[in-house]
């Protein structure tokens, strides 16, 4: 039997998208890849080539995608890849595939530089390579009751109100898709997003993307999301997400809506800690990350901007899936350093623990830390949900 583990490349691109759509029990007609996620798996993006693939005598059998992608901090620019369709054949699981490609693509990553990984799926299974739950985030629930109470029968009865609409933008609306690619561009933290590709990234995960308007028809803001959830709010104002949430409830028809916030979005939490019904902190993604200093260095910065950090100076020692790293970690004054030391570590973690203490919703070594020190985590790290793969 002959056997071939490797890349992919573009001659596999059908049979490739039949094998992953049959192993995840996608249909081809309304369910499959290219209706999932159409930045990543469209011909012209070439998926095959982006995989890794384990080939039984000329027919794929198992499959992990890696897909590029960059992630701007202020100036700093960072490469990181996304894993999904990690698939096996179902007659040909427990042969060992699955382990390969993934440490394959784990390995190369840390040959090409790449700065940290993310991908979706389970816990303990993605943890043997590296992989653990962070990029944390906040998330609010607000439904129509919470209005009535609070405003007395909706948004509109604010005492001071800027009224919005909500409308879905569609593929062809250039004017308003350049709108948000101005938006997103002008964040601190962000995913890229070519404007050749904008659409297809806020419509993956079958979600939309909205505008918001006002009684003038300036546009205010953006979202992304669908039905009853907005993953990604952007508005000109944060005093207006009440509105915006409102704009929602009324377009969608929902009852209720949930807004995904991430750690920098504290002035929209504000906005809406009276009317919210609830919020929790939960993780949003997998991350593996590969080279720390740099990175703890962008976010640590961009935190103190929106955080104010009280004073600490700890030393970590960092076992990352990249190497080692013996990092001395703090802050003075509002002046944030991240630089190389030969200390004795204050704190001793593992791939896994590095990624949960600084960028995870919940770390055990990071409680066992002073009130300053733990204040300063989890760090945002701008990778939203449209973002995935």
């Amino acid at each position: 039997m002959a056997i071939y583990q490797g890349r992919g490349n573009i001659s596999m691109q059908d049979e490739y998208m039949d094998f992953i759509n049959y192993v995840f029990g996608f249909n081809g007609r309304d369910r499959d890849f290219y209706k999932l996620l159409p930045k990543l798996y469209k011909p012209e993006y070439d998926p095959a080539a982006q995989s890794y693939v384990a080939v039984e005598d000329g027919r794929i059998k198992a499959a992990v995608g890696a897909f590029d992608d960059e992630l701007i901090i202020g100036s700093e620019l960072f490469a990181l890849r996304g894993i999904g369709n990690v698939a096996v054949h179902p007659f040909c699981r427990r042969r060992g595939y699955m382990n390969s490609l993934m440490n394959m693509a784990v390995r190369e990553m840390v040959e090409d530089g790449v700065t940290l990984s993310f991908l979706g799926g389970r816990r303990q299974r993605y943890g043997f390579f590296g992989y653990e739950q962070g990029c944390a985030v906040h998330s609010a629930a607000v439904d129509r009751d919470n209005f009535r109470y609070v405003y007395g029968g909706g948004a509109e009865n604010r005492p001071v109100r800027l009224r919005l609409r909500e409308e879905k933008v569609e593929a062809n609306d250039s004017y308003r898709l350049s709108y948000i690619k101005e938006k997103i561009d002008s964040c601190y933290a962000r995913c890229v997003r070519p404007k050749e590709k904008l659409y297809d990234i806020l419509v993956s995960w079958r979600d939309s993307a909205y505008v918001f308007l006002d009684d003038w028809g300036r546009l205010r803001g953006y979202g992304v999301g669908s039905g009853g959830g907005l993953n990604e709010l952007w508005l000109d104002d944060d005093s207006l997400t009440p509105d915006a949430l409102y704009a929602h409830l009324n377009a969608s028809g929902e009852y209720r809506v949930s807004l995904t916030l991430p750690p920098d979005k504290a002035a929209q939490r504000r906005a809406i800690h009276d009317l919210m019904n609830d919020i929790s902190i939960e993780n949003g993604k997998m991350l593996n990350v590969f080279a720390y200093e740099r990175l703890l260095r962008a976010c640590l910065k961009y935190s103190e901007e929106y955080r104010h950090l009280g004073d600490f100076d700890f030393v970590a020692l960092i076992h990352g899936s990249g190497g080692d790293e013996r990092l001395r970690i703090a802050c003075f004054g509002g002046e944030t350093s991240v630089e190389k030391t030969e200390k004795e570590a204050d704190v001793e973690l593992s791939a896994l623990r590095a990624v949960s203490f600084f960028f995870g919703a919940s770390s055990p070594e990071r409680d066992g830390m002073d009130a300053a020190a733990r204040g300063a985590f989890p760090l945002a790290l701008g990778v939203h949900n449209c973002d995935g793969v």
